[in-house]
């Protein structure tokens, strides 16, 4: 009967500390969004919550993976507002991070999307013009952003000066843009591609775009516009500031280059044809914000890249 005792009470003391191993894990991890539903994220990538601008890149990069790793948009924002991304009135955090590159550039960048861009968890943008660029050496918007000659100069010789832990993280996606020949010929005809450093469209910063209805009212104006509207949707941070194809009330579009006031180009060029005149213009934002706005594409501009992680 002693023996009998025994065996129970060793059967009951295993169960207890199952019991309590168990009990420990919910406590720990009950309500935390950082652990994924699909048992993708371990505990080695939790971060401690802090501002977002004293995260390192290997934080933010975690925090990305985290994010990246839900399976629906509420587990999302769920894992944001734990890290403090967003704030308890919904929206992202106005705070700034930075990396230096391998050539000494600073680079301060800033969150613009929560999920929003496939395959990535953060969307983010460049909060100051680090670099003044030309969209392509000729005055020509010949093959559009998909041949230009900054996008080749974005994915190619900044990238490659972007620290290996920062160049590693960033996940390349799909861009639309108008990629037909210039001169209104072609509206509507947009294109993917795929881009690690990408210009901002139109319709990326501006939402749906009015721009040749409302100022000129001729054959295609509408066509014009609903091709810059195709340009992919509106991110999170614009949105929430009330930026429009012609408002900026809190002045996020107003941005700088080596502490100046600089205007900065989209990734959208301007295609349209008037009068039997070609435009060789593409879009950019002026030095005060305003958001319609146009250069020569060989003229020096500042570049406002996005991308993600």
């Amino acid at each position: 009967m002693s023996k009998a005792k025994n065996i129970i009470k060793i059967i009951f003391s295993i169960v207890l500390v199952v019991a309590g191993a168990i009990a420990l894990y919910v406590a720990l991890n009950l309500g935390n969004p950082s652990v994924c539903q699909d048992g993708s994220c371990d505990v080695s990538s939790q971060v401690t919550p802090a501002r977002f601008s004293e995260y390192s890149w290997e934080d933010i990069s975690h925090i990305a993976d985290q994010i990246k790793n839900t399976s629906s948009t509420d587990e999302a924002q769920a894992v944001a507002r734990r890290y403090n991304l967003i704030d308890a009135n919904n929206n992202l955090t106005s705070e700034t991070n930075y990396f230096i590159t391998n050539d000494g550039v600073r680079i301060d960048f800033r969150i613009i999307g929560i999920a929003a861009d496939e395959g990535s968890g953060l969307t983010l943008m460049s909060s100051s013009a680090s670099y003044y660029h030309n969209i392509n050496r000729q005055d020509t918007t010949d093959g559009s952003w998909k041949e230009s000659g900054v996008r080749k100069w974005l994915n190619n010789e900044i990238l490659d000066s972007f620290p290996d832990e920062v160049k590693g993280a960033i996940k390349p996606v799909e861009k639309l843009t108008n990629n037909a020949d210039a001169g209104g010929v072609k509206h509507g005809t947009i294109n993917e591609t795929t881009d690690s450093l990408w210009l901002l469209s139109a319709s990326e910063i501006c939402g749906n775009i009015n721009w040749f209805t409302s100022r000129y009212q001729v054959r295609n104006s509408d066509n014009v516009d609903n091709t810059l509207s195709s340009q992919g949707s509106q991110y999170r941070y614009f949105k929430e500031n009330n930026v429009g194809p012609d408002t900026d009330p809190n002045g996020v579009l107003k941005l700088t280059y080596d502490g100046k006031p600089v205007s900065w180009w989209m990734r959208s060029p301007y295609l349209f044809k008037l009068d039997s005149i070609d435009s060789n213009f593409w879009f950019d934002v002026t030095s005060e914000g305003y958001p319609f706005n146009y250069l020569s594409p060989n003229s020096e501009s500042g570049i406002i890249f996005g991308f993600c992680i």
